[in-house]
């Protein structure tokens, strides 16, 4: 490791220091070490003797006219607070050089309210804005905005590489370059981090991202909005608009989530992705089919809207879903690809309940759906209003094959939409299946064909209490997830009105209830001021 290496080669040419107190403070949590000059910043990169100590940031640093050819600070291990102070024109050349960033590493640190405006950083492997590698350290309330990375292989706007750290409320803007070197593939870059593993914690963070390649020709791949590639980890409340161009694994949020034990909760994303396979407008490609790992995580509460050109596995959600459990989504997309393509998922198997899929889909050869194109899942409560166009082989309005070990139950999907004619509610069917359906707009629009088949809706009972969908006025729209809508809209009609102030009312004062249920807003099981201020923050707002 870096740090090692750093301090060995001190020892031998005879050059440790005592640390010289230049700066003001005593590096404790009481009285840190402060930065308040470019003179201090030096002080501070170039003697290690600060590095596991408390750091706080109480200047703007202003790098213009300076260029670095490593990192700042070779590795960190304390704890510094950038103080929303802001680090402009970051600029860092580092050729083949790997853990490039502000600081090349963190071992156990905590970093916190950092602020990088126009950074432009260039580096081989493990290269971020922040840091090229983090390790089990905490990271919070970092900002960076209009980044230019330029690399080769894991690569984030935060971190590069991640094992094991906990990365919260953080924001990138900007754009990443990733080039081959010598004929091999550029990999694993992300907004947020290039690549994680061992339990990584990701939550609500947020990108506005482009990665490209740097050459056409260029094999660029395991790229996401967010996370390049999801070793293993738990994302939750994250977003991402971007725009990616690549050639394998490309997600609007992740490009590739890996092992089972993965969780992606109330995430989104808003996409335009091109490339060849592996692509969705949440995820590429969850989970994969090594021995090991052969599962995939699950995927809860989370839609995308997307635009996807790619040649097979492309899917408005997901690309391609390995055994993983995916409820409770939605996709608005537009999918164009040669096979292997549906509007919420290209091929897919696991558990997949309570979605649906909008928008439309291009096939020019075979295997598509409204919904999947191949699947052998398990399906249950889920619709497609997609309209279907390109190949007649292997094309259904809900699932292009149903394979064998496929079960789909209590489906819908619009019939009258459809420009083609033709189309079957399954392409290719192997599988069981019960209570599948085509039907007109109108009755895709109204509660009763749904809730005939057990539909969960939120203002019924017979179905269950757990009110999953939501479609208050028949003919005025598809059924939605009741998630898509404000907390505080607690009932019909839709928006936050009287009748939502009314149950507010009829609870106020009341506690011991179950978190996050009704109008307890803030998740305290209690219905008090703080609830009425996120109630009356979304008043007469309507979905």
């Amino acid at each position: 490791m870096k740090r090692y290496r750093t301090l060995y080669c001190l020892v031998v040419v005879g050059l440790c220091s005592t640390l010289s107190f230049a700066l003001p403070g005593s590096g404790t949590a009481e009285d840190p070490y402060r930065i308040q000059s470019m003179d201090d910043f030096d002080e501070f990169r170039n003697d290690s003797n600060f590095w596991n100590k408390h750091i706080r940031l109480e200047c703007e640093l202003d790098f213009s006219g300076r260029t670095f050819y490593a990192e700042c600070v070779d590795y960190f291990e304390g704890v510094f607070d950038g103080n929303l102070q802001p680090i402009r024109n970051l600029r860092i050349d580092a050729g083949t050089r790997e853990d490039i960033g502000f600081f090349g590493s963190l071992y156990s640190a905590q970093i916190r309210n950092m602020q990088f405006i126009s950074p432009n950083v260039s580096g081989y492997k493990q290269v971020g804005i922040l840091c090229g590698y983090s390790e089990s350290s905490t990271i919070r309330d970092c900002t960076v905005i209009d980044m230019i990375l330029f690399v080769h292989q894991y690569a984030g706007g935060i971190i590069g590489k991640d094992y094991g750290s906990t990365t919260t409320d953080c924001s990138v803007s900007g754009e990443i370059t990733g080039y081959e070197d010598y004929g091999t593939e550029s990999r694993n870059l992300g907004g947020l981090i290039g690549y994680t593993y061992d339990p990584t914690v990701v939550e609500d963070c947020h990108t506005q991202i482009t990665i490209k390649k740097y050459m056409p020709t260029h094999k660029v791949s395991y790229l996401g909005g967010l996370i390049g590639d999801l070793g293993q980890g738990q994302v939750r409340r994250c977003s991402s608009t971007c725009s990616i161009a690549g050639r394998y694994y490309i997600g609007g949020l992740i490009g590739e989530s890996v092992r089972p034990t993965n969780v992606v909760e109330d995430c989104s994303a808003e996409a335009t992705l091109t490339g060849v396979d592996n692509l969705g407008g949440l995820i590429g490609r969850n989970g994969n089919a090594d021995t090991t790992n052969n599962g995939g995580g699950s995927v809860v509460r989370c839609s995308a809207k997307a635009s996807i050109q790619c040649n097979s596995y492309g899917g408005g959600l997901i690309g391609r879903n390995y055994k993983g459990s995916i409820s409770r989504c939605g996709a608005d997309s537009s999918v164009t690809g040669a096979s292997f393509v549906g509007g919420l998922i290209g091929s897919g198997n696991g558990s997949i309940q309570d979605c649906y899929a909008a928008g439309t889909v291009d096939c020019s050869s075979m295997y598509f759906g409204g919904l999947i194109g191949t699947t052998g899942a398990t399906i249950a409560r889920c619709y497609a209003a997609v309209v279907l166009s390109g190949s007649t082989t292997g094309r259904g309005g809900l699932f292009g094959t149903l394979e064998t070990a496929g079960n789909a139950s209590s489906c819908f999907w619009n019939t009258q939409i459809q420009t083609a004619t033709g189309i079957n509610d399954i392409g290719n069917k192997k599988g069981t299946v019960t209570n599948i359906f085509g039907k007109i707009t109108a009755e895709m629009k109204t509660q009763a064909t749904f809730a005939a088949y057990g539909w969960d809706f939120t203002n019924e009972t017979a179905n269950g209490t757990a009110d999953l969908w939501r479609l208050c006025t028949d003919g005025t729209a598809y059924p939605r997830l009741s998630w898509e809508f404000p907390r505080q809209d607690l009932a019909c009609p839709d928006g936050v009105g009287v009748e939502d102030l009314l149950i507010l009312s009829a609870q106020w004062l009341a506690s011991g209830l179950t978190p996050n249920t009704g109008p307890d807003l803030t998740g305290d099981g209690k219905v008090m001021l703080d609830d009425l201020a996120s109630f009356s923050s979304a008043w007469m707002t309507t979905p």
